[in-house]
């Protein structure tokens, strides 16, 4: 058999021509030949008018033919855009490409959004970028080089960005009090297609740094609980055994290992109508099963290990009794250990949480309400022979295996946002977009304020003074308040007033005694007391002289002695 070799690929300008060579054998036939001065030499000329490609049938001398092809390009061709996206203002837009011949460049392109350009490379044309302009753009790229005017064209569509709108809400409150609802002033407009909204909050600044603020979740949700109901929806297969299944005509599902022949054992359960939407969040979910007693060990404390998951489809079908109905069941990626303890016959257990392995099946695109969950379990790892059973449909239908599920639904964020209690100053901002996240604008940010507590400081005295003498003034310096309430524990004669953040403690007490006052604060935020204390001691006073005697000069004085009150000593005695 010959090589057939028809040459490299070539190209020429209309009006022109190419030559051909081929080899391999002694003689040549091409097709079609259209264009070519003959068509049973090797080395005809090319004077196609459109692009061609010739096949070259190639005859050795012992009669036996090969063939090859080359294409003979006709000036440039620019082919059809890959593609003519529809995409958001300042939104990165998706490469599109443009396959090109004969051209050796690209010249400047005309009509392409502002911030979108293209590149020429390897007979290919790629328009890239970040469009910073709306509108729908016919763009025009003239090809360079080779042969012919041709340009290379196409469209863009880009939307208008929406507008953020505005919000309302500034707002300020002791701490831990709870917002009102931050509304919204004005919708955002603007956009293609529904607005989706997203609240953002910063305990730093009206700049951020920002933490998104989590849709709402909705309240738990039990679904009425679900109990395998067919000899179909559930059974066993065992691993190493061919063609051992047992879907239907079994009393029992085995859970772990057999030993002999039949090695692990995978069990599915069937569940037909699980009531859970589509993207519920699952809060909880266990699979009850019920203790068969058979006289063999299963029962007893042996430890079996064992796997649960999922079929990880839309819409779990029915199992048979055919080989790999059970074990070739594609398995979820969430997959969940449970090592049961011992157990007592013709009894119900509960399994670890699965909640992992049921949000994985619905949170899939297909899954809907009320679909069918098959649940699997297979060995992990159990001693060979070391296994429990449980009861299946066809043992004992009451008995048969039971599904769990509490989940919740919660709805997106809308132009409105209700925050919870706050300790200290928050501020919050809406996003809102509508072709991507990319393109979210935000409202400027409303404030909540938390006021600190009420202060007051210590007395500027702790005075000792007579009574009915004139006190010099006591002052406490106080934050956040805006006045004061009734004084208590001033003497008498005394008042307490406030003004420009200080109380002053004025007045002449007219008793006397120690007083510790207390002079809660109005106002502000917190319960807070300017407390101090006054001391009003009583006027002094001398008695009546115990004797006013006569005596002889010379001779001892009977003492003569007069009660004080108040005083602390005498002075020098006169007369």
């Amino acid at each position: 058999i010959p090589t057939a070799n028809a040459g490299s690929d070539v190209s020429h300008c209309t009006g022109s021509s190419s030559s051909l060579s081929a080899s391999g054998g002694v003689s040549y036939l091409w097709s079609p030949s259209t264009g070519l001065s003959a068509s049973n030499i090797s080395n005809p000329t090319a004077s196609n008018t459109t692009t061609t490609t010739y096949t070259v049938t190639v005859t050795a001398s012992n009669g036996c033919t090969a063939t090859d092809n080359v294409t003979v390009t006709v000036d440039n061709t620019a082919g059809t855009a890959s593609s003519s996206p529809t995409l958001c203002n300042n939104t990165a837009l998706t490469d599109i490409t443009i396959a090109t011949t004969g051209a050796t460049g690209i010249g400047s392109a005309t009509g392409l959004p502002s911030g979108v350009t293209a590149s020429w490379s390897s007979d290919v044309i790629t328009i890239s970028g970040t469009p910073t302009a709306s509108g729908t753009f016919s763009y025009t790229i003239p090809l360079s080089g080779g042969c012919g005017t041709v340009n290379a064209t196409g469209t863009i569509t880009v939307t208008e960005s929406n507008t953020a709108g505005t919000i309302a809400g500034d707002e300020s409150g002791c701490s831990g009090f709870d917002p009102a609802t931050i509304t919204s002033s004005s919708l955002p407009t603007g956009g293609s297609g529904s607005i989706t909204y997203l609240w953002e909050y910063s305990t730093n600044s009206s700049t951020g740094p920002w933490t998104t603020i989590a849709p709402p979740t909705g309240s738990p949700v039990s679904i009425p609980q679900e109990q395998i109901s067919n000899d179909v929806d559930d059974g066993m297969e065992y691993s190493a055994s061919g063609t051992t299944v047992y879907a239907t005509g079994a009393t029992n599902i085995r859970l772990g290992n057999r030993s002999g022949s039949f090695g692990d054992v995978f069990g599915g359960m069937r569940f037909t109508t699980v009531p859970i939407p589509q993207g519920a969040t699952i809060s909880s979910a266990y699979i009850s099963v019920n203790t068969l007693p058979d006289g063999t060990a299963s029962n007893s404390s042996n430890q079996v290990r064992l796997k649960i998951y999922a079929e990880a489809v839309d819409n779990s079908t029915q199992f048979n009794n055919n080989t790999g109905s059970f074990q070739n069941r594609i398995s979820t990626s969430a997959q969940v250990d449970w090592d049961p303890p011992s157990w007592s016959d013709n009894t119900w257990y509960s399994s670890v949480d699965i909640s992992s392995v049921i949000q994985e099946i619905v949170n899939r695109p297909g899954w809907s309400t009320n679909n069918a969950i098959s649940i699997m379990i297979k060995d992990d790892g159990s001693t060979a022979g070391i296994h429990k059973n449980i009861y299946q449909y066809g043992g004992n239908s009451l008995r048969a295996p039971k599904l769990d599920v509490t989940y919740s639904t919660g709805g997106p964020h809308t132009e409105d946002y209700d925050p919870s209690t706050i300790t200290q100053t928050t501020w919050y901002r809406r996003g809102a977009y509508t072709c991507s996240a990319a393109g979210t604008q935000y409202t400027s940010a409303v404030e909540i304020t938390v006021i600190a507590d009420n202060t007051a400081g210590t007395a500027s005295s702790s005075p000792t003074l007579c009574i009915n003498t004139a006190l010099t003034d006591i002052t406490h310096a106080t934050t956040g308040a805006t006045g004061i309430g009734s004084a208590s524990g001033l003497p008498s004669g005394v008042t307490a007033s406030w003004a420009s953040d200080v109380i002053t403690i004025t007045g002449t007490p007219t008793a006397s005694g120690t007083f510790n006052y207390t002079i809660p604060l109005d106002g502000g935020c917190g319960t807070v007391d300017a407390t101090g204390t006054i001391t009003v001691t009583e006027d002094n006073t001398a008695g009546v002289a115990s004797s006013n005697p006569t005596l002889c000069v010379n001779t001892a004085l009977t003492d003569i002695t007069i009660a004080t009150t108040g005083a602390t000593g005498i002075g020098t005695a006169t007369g």
